[in-house]
């Protein structure tokens, strides 16, 4: 009968261990959403809405709790019962057999002292069956994650290479996010070639695949055809970890851990490094910024940098490269939200550092990239046109009408 219980019981803990979990896990999700999104919540009025949300999936987070709550209330006492239940069959056919004077006395006794012995562990058996399917339900949850493959890893032996350079080759490169395979492709048959060493900027319409060409270095997405290679050896060849390290990435929309900035920048850094990291607040242009909060460095930037203004995360992300010191340094775009006098300060402090390494700039202000060793233009993922400045001015097609357009941008933001 014991036997049965569990059988039975067991299959139903799980199923609400895992409705628990999820529920959780869903209301946990909107919490977090919430107040990440908090200023947009405020912008539109919505804490009503929000709040709304927030009631239903708590009303059904409560809801899985009781069912399971009752449910291991159940377990317990039934299993008590089954011991007493046996414990009042034994006294009775028991008693009978001695009446009869098939048993003794004796062992009779005996046996319902083992009987005795037994009824804790079968009543300590219902709640260890609570606690293991509790576990198995969120190991479940976990081998979900745990499972997965991840679609880009390091291949088999791969080494990286010795001393190196930092020239950048792109060739025939053609790219699709995954996800969409029968969509056009963002990129088209691209052939690049970047010296080690040198600056080129990378500018376009929006949706020319700016971004999608500079996450294909440190291999956040592979390509479809063609190849990208750093000092000729294609990136797929070599460890993702140390790739990783030589490519600095800043992107529009970075991302800050909810800690003080001292510690965003000094994220990838092995020791101390409180030098290090110094002067790469002084370069990304952040000391007038910290000299006006109470903290300075030790200021919480709070969830995702909340505390922050669009221009200061982007100037903590660009720190928390520099104190990397990566031999290829790619801005996507990653100084779009300070004004166009700071930009070209901080482009001017950082010039010394930016001669000792490859730097591909994406900018949508021209006037960023002029003194680029060379322009690239991408329209619609190809490469339309590329050159310096002057020539691009000269000759171009789409770079002269990118030009006038942010030149009248600048006069009506003038007026």
């Amino acid at each position: 009968m014991a036997f049965l219980i569990v059988k039975r019981t067991s299959r139903l803990l799980m199923e609400r261990t895992l409705r628990v979990q999820e529920g959780l896990a869903e209301l946990s999700t909107r919490v977090q959403q919430t107040l990440s999104g908090i200023h947009v919540v405020k912008a539109y009025a919505s804490q009503a809405y929000e709040t709304r949300l927030f009631g239903e999936a708590n009303a059904r987070f409560q809801e899985h709790n009781l069912r399971l709550a009752r449910l291991r209330g159940f377990i317990v006492p039934v299993m008590s019962t089954v011991g007493g239940v046996g414990m009042l069959v034994v006294l009775w056919y028991g008693g009978r057999r001695v009446v009869a004077g098939h048993l003794s006395i004796g062992d009779l006794v005996a046996f319902i002292a083992y009987l005795h012995l037994l009824a804790w562990p079968t009543a300590a058996l219902g709640w260890m069956l609570s606690v293991l399917q509790r576990g198995r339900a969120a190991m479940q949850r976990l081998n979900e994650l745990f499972l997965v493959a991840p679609a880009i890893t390091s291949p088999p032996g791969a080494r990286p290479i010795e001393s190196l350079r930092g020239e950048v080759a792109l060739r025939g490169v053609t790219f699709r996010y995954p996800g969409r395979p029968d969509g056009p492709p963002v990129l088209k048959d691209i052939d690049l070639v970047v010296p080690a060493g040198r600056t080129i900027a990378i500018v376009g319409r929006t949706g020319a695949g700016k971004t999608a060409l500079v996450q294909l270095l440190p291999r956040l997405f592979d390509v479809e055809a063609g190849s990208v290679c750093l000092d000729g050896r294609d990136v797929r060849s070599l460890p993702l970890p140390w790739l990783r390290r030589q490519v600095g990435l800043v992107q529009q929309d970075p991302f800050l851990f909810s800690g003080t900035i001292r510690e965003n920048v000094a994220f990838a850094l092995d020791g101390d490094g409180r030098e290090r990291v110094e002067w790469a607040v002084r370069a990304a242009g952040l000391t007038r910024d910290l000299a006006e909060m109470p903290a300075g460095l030790e200021t919480i930037v709070g969830e995702r940098g909340v505390t922050l203004s669009g221009g200061q995360k982007q100037r903590v992300a660009l720190a928390r490269v520099l104190v990397r010191a990566p031999q290829v340094v790619v801005l996507d775009d990653a100084l779009s939200s300070v004004d166009a006098a700071t930009e070209r300060e901080m482009l001017d402090r950082l010039r010394e550092f930016f001669r000792e390494r490859t730097t591909i700039l994406v900018a949508h202000r021209i006037t960023t990239v002029k003194e680029a060793d060379l322009i690239v233009v991408l329209d619609d993922g190809a490469i339309a046109e590329v050159g310096d400045h002057e020539s691009l001015l000269a000759r171009g097609r789409v770079y002269p009408d990118l030009f006038r357009q942010q030149a009248l941008e600048v006069e009506l933001e003038a007026i």
